[in-house]
């Protein structure tokens, strides 16, 4: 005689997590996993080395206290009456929210490039882009970095961005001077 009143194994990891940077923190967002009665957001600033946790019963949980200018790791795991789940993919965010410091965050990622870490690297272009959508140096090197992961649509993307970008800052540049 089998148990049927309930799952026999524990459920699979979220997918699709997402990060989204906010006032008040970082948002985070996963699909829903079937079976799953809750789940545990982990967090921290060193990849598969979380320091925080929080459980909810939601898709969706919102992390604040965080420290502006740091890069946080995000993993989220699903439970059920059999346990818990593996970690999902981790994802990587740059918590900030001052344009100001856009260039630094294109600087700091082409250093992660150097130093083969494409996470990080991802995670700086993205943040300077969000912070400043109109700097052509955080599109070119974001499509760098595309390229030598072989996301060559991304690429294009980002190059035709920084491409639009540029004319449209010299067309502007143009009609102010006259």
């Amino acid at each position: 005689m089998g148990d049927t009143a309930g799952p026999r194994k524990p459920p699979t990891e979220p997918d699709n997590v997402q990060v989204r940077v906010n006032e008040s923190g970082l948002q985070i967002l996963w699909g829903n996993v079937p079976g799953a009665t809750h789940y545990t957001v982990f967090w921290g600033t060193e990849s598969g080395q979380y320091r925080g946790m929080g459980n909810c019963a939601t898709n969706s949980a919102l992390i604040s206290d965080l420290i502006m200018e740091d890069l946080y790791y995000v993993a989220v795991t699903s439970w059920n009456a059999r346990g818990e789940s593996n970690y999902s993919r981790e994802q990587t965010a740059v918590y900030d929210t001052n344009p100001a410091r856009a260039g630094i965050y294109v600087a700091k990622g082409n250093d992660a490039v150097k130093r083969g870490l494409a996470n990080q690297a991802h995670a700086y272009f993205c943040a300077a882009i969000r912070l400043d959508p109109e700097n052509v140096d955080a599109y070119r090197s974001r499509a760098v970095l595309y390229e030598k992961t072989n996301r060559t649509e991304l690429a294009s993307k980002d190059h035709k961005m920084a491409e639009k970008l540029q004319k449209d800052r010299a067309v502007s540049t143009r009609v102010s001077s006259k």
